[in-house]
């Protein structure tokens, strides 16, 4: 064999083992890469997701914090059921302020039996009570009392002269107060 074809032979030989070699480990290399991109798009993905999901969370946290004050307001309508006293108060101050004698042995509250709760999707006390004095000052309790800080129904409400005092009133409120 002739020295030049003995070269090229040679060179062709070790060509084809270079690019088998290469071949062998660059496929499972390729194949990794591959692989990582793959992992890589699913991150990104995922980092997306993630992203949106905080920036919604951002939103309802400051959707949550202009809407607070009124939260807050809307929650002080509803009287405590388990503790009603500040509706009591209220009725007491608002009683004394228009110069109307409430009985406060005439107030009751009771909760309301299950008949009576599926009329209304709130919960609520219903409560009744007493009161004594001049007709307009009656009304002027009732107004207060409606644009009151507690939200409330009044349901019945009767109302008598009382005999021997010309002008004032004997009434009976009955109503729900809503709670908690």
């Amino acid at each position: 064999m002739n020295p030049k074809r003995k070269i090229i032979l040679i060179s062709l030989i070790f060509g084809v083992v270079n690019i088998s070699a290469i071949i062998l480990f660059l496929i499972p290399f390729l194949k990794e890469i591959k692989g990582s991109f793959s992992e890589l798009a699913v991150m990104k993905k995922e980092l997306a997701s993630s992203q949106e999901l905080l920036e919604n969370v951002n939103k309802i946290k400051d959707t949550y914090r202009n809407i607070e004050a009124d939260l807050n307001k809307i929650d002080n309508l509803f009287v405590d059921q388990a503790v009603p006293v500040g509706i009591i108060a209220f009725w007491e101050d608002t009683a004394q302020n228009y110069d109307v004698k409430i009985n406060p042995s005439s107030i009751t509250l009771r909760n309301a039996d299950e008949k009576e709760k599926k009329s209304s999707p709130w919960n609520f006390l219903l409560f009744q009570m007493s009161l004594e004095g001049s007709f307009s000052n009656f009304l002027k309790f009732l107004e207060k009392n409606e644009n009151g800080p507690y939200l409330s129904e009044l349901r019945t409400i009767t109302v008598r002269s009382r005999a021997g005092f010309p002008g004032d009133v004997n009434a009976g409120l009955g109503g729900k107060i809503f709670t908690k």
